[in-house]
């Protein structure tokens, strides 16, 4: 009889092992489904209504191409990698998609598109900087083409510049950051059209 117990126990040890480790097993798989919904909710769905509109003229645009945040980039020179903080997204839209205004308000800084009489911005090129309200501003880079001047009032929507190549850049699309009292942010939390 004892032998028949001691058996019965080791057998609902083995049980309860075997059954803890599914449960871990299956709290793995929550925890990284959690972490997955997480993810989705805070960086490619945003609230219904966002703060900004397109950088992007709608019958332009192709897709959304670089996150915000750290990534790898290799260098075209050496063939080296190093890692960097993305302070935007990059944007690809047709050949010289038309670029707009995210929002209404006023150009701060303005670097015309490199060529025999302007150097363009250090690293984007042709580069537009605009002011919104509340401590609101948005800067398009790698422009092909800017039309607008500082100090000038802009409307949101209002086409600014064409996509471009210039600047520090691999390929022709659109460089976007968004600011928050000067510090950059997600913009696909705030910026609607670049599902």
């Amino acid at each position: 009889m004892k032998y028949i117990i001691l058996i019965g126990f080791i057998v609902l040890g083995a049980y309860t092992l075997e059954l803890h480790d599914i449960m871990d097993r299956q709290q793995v798989k929550l925890s990284q489904a959690n972490r997955t919904i997480n993810l989705i909710t805070t960086v490619r769905t945003a609230p219904a209504n966002y703060l900004f509109t397109s950088p992007i003229h709608p019958d332009d645009f192709i897709r959304y191409t670089s996150p915000y945040g750290f990534r790898e980039l290799i260098n075209p020179g050496t063939g080296g990698t190093s890692e960097t903080v993305h302070k935007g997204v990059d944007i690809l839209g047709a050949y010289r998609a038309r670029i707009t205004a995210i929002g209404a308000g006023r150009v701060v800084l303005h670097y015309p598109p490199p060529d025999d009489y302007f150097k363009g911005h250090e690293l984007l090129g042709g580069m537009i900087k605009i002011e919104h309200s509340n401590g609101w501003s948005s800067v398009y880079g790698h422009l092909s083409s800017t039309y607008v001047y500082e100090g000038q009032m802009v409307e949101a929507g209002a086409v600014i510049g064409r996509q471009g190549n210039t600047g520090k850049s691999y390929g022709s699309h659109l460089h976007l950051e968004v600011q928050y009292n000067n510090k950059t942010v997600q913009p696909l939390k705030y910026v609607g059209g670049l599902e």
